[in-house]
């Protein structure tokens, strides 16, 4: 009896020991990227006839359940921080201010950003919005392929796309949008300068009105999806883990 217990005891405890190990891995590639976002998110335009919205807001899905909403504010620098909204503050951590950076993700996991912006000249019509200057510098894997290594990028695992409702009023993402293309196990990968999400006119699409101001609004999600990936290791072993990538400016081109 006493030795049944005791192997029983042991099982449990490599369970517990295992799920432990694989929640730190996880836990480390999220803490890890979410470091190595300090430099934060601008939102920049290429006219001087748009403007954006100093106010962000994010929220963050585990398995389609919101886990945390937050509001960010531009500082001087346009960089997007995370705000008080009882206060009216920037939020402190160690006497920094917090940056809103999107790189930090489990799989199953997306983050919805939503922006305003409007135009300030009334022949202004078509636009787009995208997001650019993304760096995987220290977010990159090697494979070996009969002695020759390759190198492939971690942006493959990111997809972004811009947030509509459908004739039910629920929220879709139609066209999805990869920061970089795996090419095959010997071809380069195909890292985009500029991922641009979504297409509009000025002149037809829905406003909402803020302190006076009329502006007109976009929500976007960026995901963690491994399907490429494991495509392309063809196996589910986790090689991304302690990768860092950073996505620092959402760009309005008119």
């Amino acid at each position: 009896m006493i030795k049944r217990y005791y192997k029983l005891g042991l099982s449990v405890l490599s369970l517990i020991l295992t799920t432990g190990l694989l929640v730190m891995v996880l836990y480390g590639w999220y803490v890890t990227n979410e470091k190595a976002s300090v430099d934060g998110i601008r939102a920049t335009s290429s006219s001087g006839s748009v403007e954006i919205r100093d106010k962000m807001s994010v929220k963050r899905y585990l398995n389609n359940e919101l886990v945390s909403e937050k509001e960010y504010h531009a500082d001087t620098n346009s960089v997007y921080y995370e705000w008080d909204v009882t206060n009216s503050e920037f939020i402190l951590n160690d006497g920094n201010k917090v940056p809103l950076g999107v790189a930090s993700m489990f799989p199953n996991e997306y983050i919805d950003i939503t922006m305003w912006y409007r135009s300030t000249y009334s022949g202004l019509s078509t636009y787009s919005i995208g997001i650019t200057n993304m760096d995987d510098s220290e977010g990159t894997f090697t494979e070996t392929i009969n002695d020759v290594n390759y190198t492939h990028t971690a942006l493959g695992v990111f997809r972004i796309g811009e947030v509509t409702l459908d004739s039910n009023n629920k929220e879709v993402v139609n066209n999805w949008y990869w920061l970089a293309d795996y090419n095959g196990d010997t071809l380069e990968d195909t890292k985009y300068d500029v991922v641009t999400f979504k297409t509009g006119n000025f002149s037809n699409e829905s406003s909402e009105t803020i302190d006076g101001i009329t502006y007109y609004k976009t929500t976007f999600r960026i995901q963690m999806n491994l399907t490429n990936y494991y495509v392309l290791k063809k196996t589910s072993t986790n090689m991304l883990s302690e990768k860092k990538v950073k996505i620092k400016e959402i760009r309005v081109m008119a």
